[in-house]
């Protein structure tokens, strides 16, 4: 029989595989170190995302924390009836709707003055027991004269709204109403009762950044006086007022 042919000798370092001849002096894992690389990137900026979005969230609830220390349990009133204290005024203008749902309500009573100097019959308003329980006598300054108003209810944050470069703004919920700021008569004649306390609102004011803490610009009672504006419990329907100046609303 005739010899076998001699078999080709294998190159030193390589090795025979289906798909052909493997490349010479191929390292473990060879070709998946640029793979490991980039998972390994990859994984960095991940970390590092999830590190902003840490000091992100801490800074939220460090604002938070500061809003809620200045403003949760705040009050929030409304005028009543008119700017000054003691309340006088004509009997007619007295005997509108509006004043009528407070003296149901039992919040004020009507008392007749006795003004032989004015034809023209006054009465006055004098709180109840139960209207003095949410009745505040605001200053907005240590020389201005008491203004009477009447209370809703306690600002609650909910949360703050930050709008890049722009004002740092707040939610808050009214909590803590009283019982009479539910019933139909007083809801009817002021709408913005309903509309304050049934729906999460949008503080209107801005907050301040100061050496790295959430602050309310001239305190929180101005504030509140400054937001509600020129709504009131004033003697509602309001004598030529239009849709969008309408301070019972």
């Amino acid at each position: 029989m005739g010899a076998e042919p001699a078999r080709a000798a294998r190159p030193r370092g390589a090795r025979l595989s289906r798909g052909g001849l493997s490349g010479a002096g191929r390292s473990r894992g060879g070709g998946r170190s640029g793979a490991k690389l980039s998972g390994a990137a990859l994984a960095g900026a991940g970390l590092l995302a999830m590190l902003a979005a840490c000091d992100g969230s801490r800074a939220q609830t460090s604002g938070l924390a500061d809003l809620r220390a200045q403003i949760d349990g705040s009050r929030v009133c409304a005028l009543l009836i008119g700017p000054q204290w003691p309340i006088e005024g004509s009997a007619a203008m007295l005997a509108q709707p509006g004043v009528d749902a407070l003296v149901a309500a039992g919040l004020v009573r009507r008392d007749p003055v006795n003004d032989r100097a004015n034809v023209t019959p006054q009465a006055r308003i004098a709180v109840t027991p139960l209207g003095e329980r949410d009745l505040r006598l605001f200053r907005l300054s240590a020389d201005s004269p008491p203004a009477p108003q009447l209370c809703l209810g306690k600002k609650q944050v909910t949360a703050i709204e930050r709008n890049g470069d722009g004002p740092v703004r707040y939610r808050y919920r009214i909590v803590e109403a009283p019982d009479w700021t539910r019933r139909p008569d007083i809801r009817a004649a002021y709408p913005f009762v309903a509309r304050l306390l049934d729906r999460e609102q949008r503080a209107e004011l801005g907050v301040i950044e100061k050496d790295g803490r959430l602050e309310v610009p001239g305190g929180i009672d101005q504030a509140n006086v400054a937001e509600i504006g020129n709504t009131g419990f004033y003697p509602c329907p309001y004598e030529g007022a239009g849709p969008d100046d309408d301070p019972c609303r």
